[in-house]
């Protein structure tokens, strides 16, 4: 009767330790950020920069040795210039990022080169517990700056070049 209950522990442990390895292998990354209107062509956010409903973003990894694309997923923004992204499988051998691909707002498609992109750490094996991953927001720029500007640069320092 003994050797039964011990077979039997054992076989449930078996069991368990092998629906956790399973559910471990099928979680996923999410990866949340924003995108946003540069409305006074500055190259970052200020006060006055406006968050985009409906703009396309991907999630983008490549092979570190090859540089090929080997995975990507897509998003658009939430009301609020928010997206959320689900990320399948563990990416710790591949650059991963962010990337802006489009704005609906017909007065403001640029993407601005110095925030259309940003790196993320699509991997488990880099120390951080949560399964979110926050990218930095991601801007396109407007075609002609709104009123205001000049005030809202110089509250933060800055001067409009000419």
């Amino acid at each position: 009767m003994a050797k039964f209950n011990a077979l039997s522990i054992l076989a449930a442990s078996l069991c368990l330790f092998s629906l956790l390895s399973f559910a471990s292998c099928v979680e996923y990354l999410r990866v949340q950020g924003t995108v946003y209107c540069d409305t006074c062509r500055a190259g970052f956010e200020t006060r006055l920069s406006e968050n985009i409903a409906g703009a396309k973003v991907k999630i983008e990894c490549k092979s570190l040795i090859t540089n090929e694309i080997t995975f990507t997923a897509e998003g658009v923004t939430n009301e609020t210039g928010g997206y959320n992204i689900r990320v399948g499988g563990d990416h710790e051998e591949e650059m991963c990022e962010a990337v802006a691909v489009s704005s609906p707002r017909k007065d403001c498609q640029k993407l601005d080169p110095e925030r259309d992109r940003g790196p993320i750490v699509l991997t488990r094996n880099a120390g951080i517990e949560s399964n979110i991953r926050y990218a930095n927001p991601l801007g396109f720029m407007i075609d002609n700056d709104v009123a205001g500007c000049a005030e809202a640069l110089k509250e933060v320092g800055f001067r409009k070049k000419k």
